[in-house]
């Protein structure tokens, strides 16, 4: 992720890693949401330097694509939403899984395994 992210040329909204990134951020948190033992989420501030340096390519160059003004605003909220959740399983890892904060319904909602957290 981090060297997809690290050139601007590769992420912009029409080119493959534009798309693939969201995607994989997805992923993650697919994986983060399952709570198993021994998976590595990024740290906060890796996951804020991805958010800030994909969004900051995404606002420059999304208007060259002529999206109707609806599609820009819902699209860059899903986009903000996405890094947002893995922000907040990061936090939670990052706090020796007793963020309970990051999480509006707890820690205890979460499952490893065939026990909850």
């Amino acid at each position: 992720m981090s060297t997809a992210i690290g050139d601007p040329g590769d992420i912009e909204p029409d080119e493959y890693w534009g798309c693939a990134v969201p995607c994989n951020i997805e992923i993650l948190n697919l994986i983060a949401r399952q709570r198993w033992s021994g998976t590595n989420i990024p740290k906060p501030a890796i996951v804020e330097q991805w958010k800030r340096d994909y969004l900051a390519v995404w606002d420059e160059h999304i208007d060259l694509l002529e999206p109707t003004p609806k599609h820009k605003i819902d699209r860059r909220a899903v986009l903000v939403k996405t890094f947002d959740e893995l922000l907040r399983h990061a936090l939670w890892n990052d706090n020796d899984h007793d963020h309970e904060s990051a999480f509006p319904c707890g820690a205890g909602a979460y499952r490893r395994g065939d026990r909850d957290l």
